[in-house]
Order: C-alpha cells, then sequence, then structure tokens
C-alpha cells in the first residue's frame, strides 16, 4: 500500500473515530525528517526520531515512501498494551505487553511481547506408529492452536499440544491464561492476507520478495486472523545505518547487526516463522535463532511462538507515548 493512500482509505479518521493507531503511526514517519539509508543497492528513508522507516516492498521500483512503514533499531517507541482483561484500567496487571511492528497495507501489525509457549509447528497425530508433519503453514496444526483455542482464549479451557518431536512429548496449556481474553479484544483483530511463501537467510529485500514466492503446490498467502513472523520482519528490524555485515551474504550475525535490533532483544530463544525454504518445503520450516541467524529445521520441534496479528484499521489511540514506562493503549 502507498502510504499516501492511507489517507484516502481512513477519510479524516481522527476527526470521525478519535485518535486513530494506524493514522497517528503514519503521521509520525511523514511528519519527521528523513534520512535515506542504503542497504543491498535499495536506498530507505529513515525517520531517526522516531525510530520509523519505509521498506519499498523491497524494491527500488516502489516510491521510497511506498512501502510498508516498520520500527527498526534497538529500542524503538513501539510498546502497546493489548489483551487487556479491564481496557479503562490498562497497565502491567490488567494487559499484556505487545509490541508494533509496523503498518502493513492499511493495518498495524503487532507481536506479543513474550511467547506463549515452546511448541512444535506442526504435528498432526495421524496415528501413534506413524505420525505425520508438513511445514504447509495453511494446514499446520500451530495453524489450528492460534486461530481456534488460542483465538476463544477465555472459552477454550485447557489444551494439550506438542511441546517437540516425540508423540509422548507434550504440554498442558490453560487458553485461559495465555489466550485472548474476550470479546473486546476478538473484535479488534482483522483477518488479514498473510505471506507464507518460501523464505531465505540474507539481506531484507531479498527475503520480503521471496516471501512473496509459490513454491510447489503452496500458496504463497493465506487468509486468517492470527500467525507468526516473517523472517523479513525481523531483517527489517535492525538499523541499518548501524550494521556491518558478517559476511558479503549479509547473515546478519555480526554484534552491529544483532544489538540494533529491538526483536531481538525479545527473541531470547529459537523463534518459529511463517517462511519454508525452497529447497524442502514439505518438510521444513524457518525459524530466528537467540543469536540473530535463521535457519531451517523439521516443523515438529520445539521453538518459541510469538502470536502476530493485525489490529482492524479503525482501532482507536485512548492514549500512552508507546514507552516501555508508558505503552499505547487502544480504546475498547
Amino acid at each position: 500500500v502507498v502510504l499516501s493512500s492511507i489517507m484516502t482509505m481512513v477519510p479524516n479518521a481522527e476527526l470521525m473515530f478519535g485518535k486513530n493507531l494506524l493514522e497517528y503511526i503514519y503521521n509520525l514517519y511523514s511528519s519527521s525528517t528523513k534520512t535515506t539509508v542504503t542497504n543491498n543497492s535499495i536506498t530507505y528513508n529513515y525517520a531517526t526520531s522516531v525510530n520509523l522507516m519505509n521498506d519499498r516492498l523491497g524494491s527500488m521500483s516502489t516510491d521510497i515512501n511506498g512501502g510498508n512503514i516498520r520500527y527498526y533499531g534497538s529500542n524503538p517507541n513501539n510498546y502497546i498494551y493489548f489483551n487487556c482483561t479491564d481496557y479503562s484500567n490498562q497497565n502491567a496487571e490488567t494487559c499484556e505487553l505487545w509490541r508494533i511492528i509496523g503498518v502493513f497495507d492499511g493495518k498495524v501489525k503487532i507481536m506479543r511481547s513474550t511467547p506463549i509457549e515452546s511448541l512444535a509447528r506442526d504435528r498432526t497425530q495421524s496415528s501413534i506408529s506413524s505420525p505425520e508433519y508438513n511445514a504447509n503453514w495453511a494446514t499446520s496444526s500451530i495453524t489450528t492452536l492460534l486461530n481456534e483455542s488460542y483465538y476463544k482464549g477465555d472459552t477454550a479451557g485447557t489444551i494439550t499440544y506438542y511441546s517437540s518431536s516425540g508423540m509422548t512429548i507434550t504440554k498442558t496449556l490453560d487458553m485461559n491464561k495465555i489466550g485472548i481474553k474476550n470479546d473486546t479484544t476478538r473484535n479488534m483483530i482483522s483477518e488479514s492476507t498473510w505471506r507464507i511463501g518460501y523464505g531465505a537467510s540474507g539481506y531484507a529485500d531479498v527475503v520480503y520478495k521471496k516471501e512473496d514466492s509459490t513454491y510447489s503446490t503452496y500458496s504463497s498467502k493465506w487468509i486468517g486472523k492470527i500467525a507468526l513472523l516473517n523472517v523479513s520482519d525481523y531483517n527489517y528490524a535492525m538499523d541499518f545505518s548501524k550494521c556491518t555485515y558478517a559476511s558479503s551474504d549479509s547473515s546478519y550475525t555480526a554484534p552491529t547487526c544483532t544489538s540494533n535490533n529491538w526483536m531481538l532483544s525479545i527473541i531470547t530463544s529459537d523463534t518459529w516463522t511463517l517462511d519454508i525454504p525452497v529447497m524442502s518445503s514439505t518438510s521444513n520450516s524457518y525459524f530466528i535463532a537467540s543469536n540473530g541467524t535463521s535457519s531451517f529445521i523439521s516443523p515438529y520441534e520445539a521453538k518459541a511462538i510469538f502470536p502476530v496479528l493485525n489490529l482492524k484499521t479503525l482501532t482507536k489511540l485512548k492514549g500512552g507515548t508507546g514507552t516501555s514506562s508508558n505503552p499505547y493503549q487502544l480504546q475498547e
């Protein structure tokens, strides 16, 4: 979505609906002085005072302000309270702390700041002797978990889910505690189109474009409410102006890269992503390691699960400054 079109998509949003979160972030970016930063021959606009950048959809053919807006750097002011039990009294006791990834296709994309658990990405129990597993996000067991039991939350109760490869290795998950708390929160979550094509290690623009690719019989798109990170979300969260690469193919493991990426500060253990490797589409899935590398492994292994979702376009901002001590608050 070209950024200038957001104003058309949300006409007079602030006037009609109060302070709109989508428009607020857009205005933070558009009204700030820009500095250009080049990475892999792509020149990006950085609004350094607010730690927001435009990803140009990973291509120089896109206008310099025509892509997704993303938060970048070591600790941007992108903290937000979400999944609250009481939206009239938002604090660390009544709400979960989430982080804003950015603005994508006219929606604000957020991720939980702590994982719900370390779980298998897919583990389908067709039989005890011959369990199945598959990297296809659209049919994976974690997709069902996040969009059914986790989404229902306070009404789903306690369930059992796989925590590793053995059919007997499971964890009990209390959705009353870790799931979506109530209808107020559920009504803020937008059904969205997610990019689930194959991923890769390397430069952010390369990874981003590959995530739109279809491989084998898998579609590159999935429509649903709750998903996981893309590898490109992690890559674009680092400050390119401070990142010196470890090698020519940009492994993103140099200290200057990992220390200037807010996402890695909360990814403290191996974390599942949506992406799959093209060379092994049915049997492996990408994860981001705690040292900043991205690699792939069988989806039945246990990795951290960070729910990611998009807020509805007209979600209102109630207060806060986005800092860790004063996160943004949403209006119910």
